[in-house]
């Protein structure tokens, strides 16, 4: 793997010695990058510090009966709690969603042993989480456990979105190999297109690290896409050369012209002892 990175941020002429690496594998690298990517965020989050204090006397909630129970003079319904920058509220049994003053647009409610999303002015999920509420001891500890989980899972979501937009750049960036798809196998072509999206990926983990003006990040994106411009430039020199090779047309299924470079000894090989 450390190879391919390499290859594809300083020597992208040599990313057509990866073309053999399986779909797991581009995937796993995927994955990878989309960790990197996410850096940024998962520093924010980490150190985010503007989350409410939430607690059983601050919200007259406590736990009772497999459910969330909300009374006394410390509870208003319309009070407005964040985690993350998402709206919490907590409202008592004989509440309603319009018992809340000012609801935020999409916000996160507590009520008995439901937890209640709404949004659109509307509830539009509503689950029972008793049996999440019994594995607390009180109200305080049961917070602490949802706010760890809502970070977990925002951390998960930033790579999830992080792996999708590799995978979106990546199949956009195939339209320049349009005029040369017919002579590589979309598989192999794909994976070293996508490997070539390495330096993108680094770039937009820089920019989450650090500001930057939209010029210097303009100016950046274009070096970023070296890689891809080489490999571009690579793939048609071979490919030009094997059809000079091979007068007689062969179509896009011959191995002579699928397979470029197949004499050349395979870098794969190189990776084996490298534990790649």
């Amino acid at each position: 793997m450390y190879t391919v990175m390499k290859d594809s941020l300083f020597e992208p002429k040599k990313i057509p010695n990866h073309r053999n690496k399986s779909i797991w594998f581009l995937a796993f690298y995927f994955l990878v990058l989309s960790s990197v990517m996410s850096i940024g965020s998962i520093i924010y989050l980490v150190r985010y510090a503007d989350n409410s204090v939430i607690t059983s006397e601050s919200t007259g909630c406590v736990i009772a009966n497999s459910s969330v129970e909300c009374s006394g003079t410390s509870h208003n319904a319309s009070t407005l709690y964040t985690i993350y920058d998402n709206s919490l509220y907590f409202l008592s049994e004989t509440e309603s969603v319009d018992s809340i003053v000012g609801i935020e647009k999409v916000a996160y409610i507590f009520q008995g042993s439901d937890i209640l999303i709404y949004a659109n002015s509307k509830i539009i999920i509503q689950t029972n989480i008793s049996s999440v509420i019994n594995q607390y001891g009180n109200f305080d500890e049961m917070i602490q456990g949802f706010q760890t989980t809502f970070l977990v899972s925002l951390i998960f979501f930033n790579i999830l979105v992080n792996f999708i937009t590799l995978l979106l750049f990546s199949l956009i960036s195939m339209i320049t190999f349009l005029d040369i798809k017919k002579f590589i196998p979309f598989k192999k072509l794909y994976i070293m297109v996508a490997f070539s999206m390495t330096p993108i990926a680094i770039l937009m983990t820089f920019s989450g690290l650090v500001q930057i003006g939209q010029f210097i990040f303009i100016l950046l994106l274009l070096i970023g896409y070296r890689s891809l411009f080489v490999l571009r430039k690579e793939l048609a020199i071979e490919v030009y050369q094997n059809i000079m090779r091979s007068p007689v047309s062969k179509g896009p299924d011959s191995e002579e012209l699928l397979d470029i470079k197949e004499n050349e000894e395979s870098e794969d090989q190189k990776e084996e002892t490298d534990k790649d």
